[in-house]
């Protein structure tokens, strides 16, 4: 079998920016829907654009005029007060607050301090976890007091690879010992803590891939980080891809590709690391964000960029300039999801979460994925118990194959062409 490799801003059901844009007609429809609720739980996701680092890897909503903070969180609280006061949020149950970017922590601490308060009490969801995205440069001493003060549940930070020529090769802006140090604090200061360390990225001849990549994860162990959030680069909307491009830069085959995963993921099982969810291998910590996405949350998203599910209603943000500019909601685009969809959101995206368990599925939707199941049993790929459905270690290498072939033919032909698939050798 052939590794394919989707966006990671993808999540099914697809949206499309352009079939789906919001018309005056499509957004008082949504409005009238938050009278009322139809869910139960939901994760609030809160966008910081901001950043100080063009990192080449990086294709998320991004601004680095620092002088926009103020009108951004003004708009950002705006929307904030808008979903907390409908009747939809107030009879939902809030399950976490991921706040993610760009770099949240390139706030200023009151700031950054007075948005979390903020998101905690118009929500009252002051007792459930929160996360939050940071990069070393910024986790100065004052910042690293804020968060513990705040009773922040994760710290995810951006590490990447501990590789100087990969560093420089990626635009990081963060120096190793910079890293080394803010990674140090935050042990002292009792918080948990993750990296991000990156693999797959195409021949950019800073030596043995492979060795690389175990030898971060080494790093990573050896500072005594909580939680590893393994993920695979992907040429989607970042400056690297345009570079992948002119240069004609290959990736690793499919067969080195599995080989690395694999290795990796032994690697930090040997270690206590146990896998969560397709990326993140964990000691201990709380995962969100993949739940909400994959499983069978809502995700009331906030802030420019930002991908929710709300009441049936899948809808994505204004990119950042547009966003300081419209009414809240800042909406690009929406639809409702049908209710086949909604069912099939926990079913198709299983394979992200490395289990399914059966009581999820209808006897129509037993019928229906029968066939795609058991094919997966056969190469090996899943396995069965009485309760649930999980990945096998060598199906967690093939998580995008699996998650594509759970689609149904018509929905696998739109995200062939409106997204791009990399499909490796």
């Amino acid at each position: 079998m052939k590794k394919i490799l989707l966006p990671h801003q993808f999540y099914f059901p697809y949206l499309d920016v352009a079939r789906d844009r919001v018309t005056k007609e499509k957004l008082d429809v949504f409005k009238a829907s938050l009278a009322h609720s139809t869910r139960t739980r939901s994760l609030i996701y809160v966008h910081l654009p901001f950043c100080n680092s063009e990192c080449s890897f990086c294709g998320f909503d991004k601004a680095y005029d620092l002088g926009g903070i103020s009108p951004y969180i003004a708009a950002l609280t705006s929307e904030i007060d808008y979903y907390a006061e409908t009747p939809y949020a107030q009879g939902l149950k809030i399950t976490g607050i991921h706040i993610g970017g760009g770099t949240p922590s390139i706030l200023p601490e009151e700031t950054l301090g007075s948005l979390i308060d903020t998101v905690r009490n118009r929500f009252r969801a002051a007792r459930v976890p929160l996360n939050i995205e940071c990069s070393p440069i910024t986790l100065t001493d004052g910042m690293i007091d804020m968060l513990r003060e705040k009773r922040i549940s994760r710290v995810s930070v951006g590490v990447q690879t501990f590789d100087p020529l990969l560093r420089r090769y990626l635009n990081i802006r963060s120096s190793l010992n910079e890293t080394y140090v803010a990674l140090t604090r935050l042990k002292e200061a009792g918080i948990v803590t993750f990296v991000d360390i990156m693999y797959g990225f195409p021949d950019v001849g800073t030596g043995d891939q492979m060795a690389r990549v175990l030898s971060d994860i080494r790093e990573a162990i050896e500072i005594e980080v909580e939680g590893i959030d393994f993920s695979q680069y992907y040429p989607f909307h970042n400056p690297l891809s345009q570079r992948i491009r002119e240069e004609a830069l290959e990736f690793p085959t499919s067969e080195e590709m599995v080989t690395m995963i694999l290795s990796a993921s032994a690697l930090m099982e040997s270690e206590g690391y146990r896998q969560s969810t397709e990326y993140l291998f964990c000691r201990r910590g709380d995962i969100l964000l993949e739940k909400a996405y994959f499983g069978a949350s809502d995700c009331i998203a906030i802030g420019s960029g930002s991908l929710g599910l709300i009441n049936g209603y899948k809808y994505k943000n204004s990119r950042y300039a547009r966003y300081l500019k419209s009414e809240t909601p800042a909406i690009l685009s929406i639809r409702k999801l049908t209710g086949d969809e909604l069912e099939r959101i926990p079913i198709v995206g299983f394979p992200r979460l490395l289990r399914m368990p059966k009581d999820i599925l209808s006897e129509q939707m037993k019928s229906r994925y029968r066939e795609k199941l058991t094919k997966f049993i056969d190469v090996q790929l899943l396995e069965e118990t009485p309760e649930e459905y999980l990945l096998t270690t060598k199906g967690k290498a093939f998580i995008n194959n699996m998650y594509f072939m759970m689609m149904e033919k018509e929905e696998q032909q739109e995200v062939e062409e409106k997204l791009k698939i990399l499909k490796l050798a």
